[in-house]
């Protein structure tokens, strides 16, 4: 949005005193000066090149917004599995929570098995395997 001033200035917003009167217009007493009045509805038309840039601003302030509050949680939970788990011991109703328990020891049960499988295939594979002969023997 532009608009033509001249060598004018933009003095932003102003109050307007119960009397009706403008502080900090006295410099321009008996001058002619242009005034907009705030309507219920304004409306803005932006340009594409404005638009943008407000979309890029806003943008760019969400994303800090987003970075400060996922600091703060860093900082308050170690770990997701923390985080995860203070929010369920303080929201979730408690058969939940035990059952969250629950499969949080019977997933690591299977973790700890597939594990130990993969360990002993391995040992067995290096086992199995011969050595490579180098060509100098």
């Amino acid at each position: 949005m532009k608009i033509d001033i001249g060598n004018g200035k933009v003095l932003g917003t102003k109050r307007v005193s119960l009397n009706g009167q403008i502080s900090g217009f006295t410099e321009y007493a008996g001058r002619e000066v242009l005034v907009v009045l705030p309507d219920e509805d304004v409306d803005v038309k932006l340009s594409p090149q404005d638009l943008l840039k407000e979309v890029q601003v806003a943008a760019n302030e969400h994303m800090k917004v987003a970075f400060h509050q996922y600091k703060d949680l860093k900082k308050r939970f170690e770990t997701p599995e923390k985080a995860t788990k203070a929010f369920m011991e303080k929201h979730a109703p408690a058969t939940f929570v035990g059952l969250y328990s629950t499969v949080e020891s019977w997933a690591k049960d299977q973790l700890d098995k597939v594990e130990g499988k993969v360990g002993e295939r391995l040992d067995r594979s290096t086992k199995t395997t011969t050595p490579v002969r180098s060509s100098t023997e």
